[in-house]
């Protein structure tokens, strides 16, 4: 394994939880992120989790899944200006969301996740679980 690589894998990163909040502006979690990637010398990677099932049983309107997924797509742009990857990931439903989780720091070493608060009920358990 190269040098690089192997400080690489060493190195602890950060990940920006987007949820309903998907921008970068005035984005106190987004900011949080950078500022502990910048003082360990890591890097930041930007999550977002669909869960169309959850979607579902909320009734969640198709204008509102568009309007999701033309800011996602915002997002992953301004994301890419700054270097930041954006891995978009669909799960069925919130019970998926901590095992997941779990997988995803582990496969690229994130050793803190940011996320803004979200104040729903679901959102607060599936945020517990994790």
């Amino acid at each position: 394994m190269s040098q690089q690589r192997q400080s690489t894998e060493n190195q602890q990163h950060s990940a920006i939880w987007f949820r309903q909040d998907l921008r970068l502006a005035d984005n106190q979690a987004f900011t949080s992120a950078c500022q502990w990637a910048r003082e360990h010398q890591g890097r930041v990677r930007g999550l977002y989790i669909a869960t169309p099932s959850q979607w579902q049983q909320h009734d969640v309107a198709a204008i509102q899944l568009d309007f999701i997924e033309r800011h996602l797509n915002l997002l992953s742009q301004g994301l890419a200006c700054l270097g930041i990857e954006l891995d978009v990931v669909q799960l069925d439903d919130f019970a998926s969301v901590p095992d997941f989780m779990a997988s995803y720091c582990l496969q690229h070493h994130i050793a803190k996740v940011f996320a803004g608060a979200e104040p729903e009920w679901n959102e607060r358990q599936r945020d517990k679980a994790v």
